[in-house]
């Protein structure tokens, strides 16, 4: 597994420890606590992508959340900035480039300063990759198109009463070329 997977599935623990561990009076449907008010927002960040190479990319989501419930659609889009290894073959096939377009339903944890959530769901993954050759001239691109299961978290602080800073990590597993990545994002909108 990549660093980057790797560190996707760590920020994945660590939100779902958050959630479920700290102040668990969140999650009681008995509770008519402010935090069952309406929250909605716009992220925008940018970051490394791991998969078969490394790639870089950026998210434009939007989420809504009501109590511990949370909406999101998402938008990722990414292509290539290093260059993989040749198989022993003489051949190389990596992503080149891809958009995944996700929606997802999850639970979150929304605190005064600081805002946690885990989502999944389904999304579909169109992308290119391109198959290199050991003959340096001679390589060939495959557009592709498939359907995957995201996984996403969103770690920020609330800085100001409608803007956030803050991690959004994701993962994508898919039959054509599972990815993960950890984003620097921002976040505008209706956050406390």
């Amino acid at each position: 597994m990549k660093f980057v997977k790797k560190l996707s599935l760590s920020l994945f623990i660590i939100v779902l420890v958050h959630i479920f561990f700290f102040e668990d009076y969140y999650l009681f449907a008995q509770n008519s606590s402010s935090s069952d008010s309406y929250k909605f927002w716009i992220s925008v960040g940018l970051g490394p992508v791991g998969g078969d190479n490394i790639l870089f990319g950026g998210v434009l989501g939007l989420s809504f959340s009501k109590g511990v419930n949370l909406i999101s659609i998402r938008a990722i889009n990414f292509a290539e900035i290093s260059r993989r290894e040749p198989c022993r073959d003489g051949s190389s096939e990596k992503l080149k480039k891809a958009t995944d377009i996700s929606f997802l339903y999850g639970v979150n944890k929304n605190c005064k300063w600081s805002f946690a959530s885990v989502a999944i769901g389904l999304s579909t993954i169109r992308g290119t990759q391109k198959k290199q050759y050991s003959n340096p001239n001679r390589s060939t691109y495959k557009n592709f198109s498939t359907i995957g299961i995201p996984i996403e978290t969103q770690l920020f602080l609330k800085l100001l009463p409608g803007m956030g800073i803050g991690i959004y990590g994701f993962l994508n597993i898919n039959n054509k070329s599972s990815f993960g990545g950890i984003f620097l994002s921002l976040q505008y909108g209706k956050l406390r």
